[in-house]
């Protein structure tokens, strides 16, 4: 019994999972985007200015964050979230504590599924004191591939 049960879910949980990994996977090529004042991501403080954020290869959920100069860069962990309404333009959303800009979301246009910045140490202090808090949004362009 036991194993017949394994054959049975042992697939329908494999195609779970790789269906879970292609639904989260939504940045298909990169976003760009203009954030008007500095902000963390992750554990790094970047500037104000233009960034590109694009997939690391073979981990869809890791994100490299980086200056449009390639000056500045950062590798942020992300895990998936799901949005309530389904997103009409792409933006990132930065968690506003104590002076500092945090960023938190990443919403494509068109997908329910975003993605939410893990939050670094300072960020989770903060917010652990700061439950309730502001958030300030950047607009951005989603560049799909092209075929």
């Amino acid at each position: 019994m036991k194993r017949l049960a394994f054959k049975i879910l042992a697939p329908t949980i494999l195609l779970g999972l790789f269906g879970a990994a292609r639904s989260y996977a939504q940045i298909e090529n990169r976003v760009d985007v203009n954030v008007p004042f500095s902000f963390y991501a992750g554990s790094t403080l970047l500037p104000a200015g233009s960034y590109t954020i694009s997939p690391i290869s073979g981990a869809p959920l890791t994100l490299l964050v980086r200056s449009e100069n390639e000056k500045v860069g950062v590798v942020i962990e992300t895990v998936p979230a799901e949005a309530t309404n389904l997103p009409k333009e792409t933006d990132l959303v930065f968690d506003e504590l104590a002076g500092k800009h945090f960023l938190s979301m990443i919403w494509v246009d068109g997908s329910s599924m975003g993605y939410q910045v893990l939050p670094s140490p300072m960020h989770e202090q903060l917010l652990n004191k700061q439950p309730q808090h502001s958030h300030r949004y950047a607009k951005a362009s989603h560049i799909r591939k092209e075929k």
